[in-house]
């Protein structure tokens, strides 16, 4: 029952950045909670990402939250819901 709680926990945090309550992960959560997600069928990517991939963001939305990426880039970058 443990894990069903984390991971709706998780889909809670999501869900609370896509109405204005953002999150902010540091590189260790990113990496596991965004391959969670994405076996669950959510996908959390960066503004680089969604470029790279030949998508736009809509105007007017707000990513959901924010992750740290480690080496090389060592920066923090806004995540967005892919779908």
């Amino acid at each position: 029952m443990g894990k069903l709680k984390k991971l709706i926990d998780l889909l809670q945090v999501v869900q609370d950045g896509l109405d204005g309550q953002t999150f902010d992960w540091g590189n260790g959560q990113r990496s596991a909670w965004v391959t969670i997600l994405k076996e669950c069928g959510i996908t959390l990517i960066t503004k680089t990402q969604i470029q790279k991939r030949g998508y736009r963001i809509k105007r007017g939305k707000k990513p959901v939250g924010t992750a740290y990426f480690g080496s090389p880039i060592s920066r923090h970058a806004d995540l967005y819901v892919l779908e």
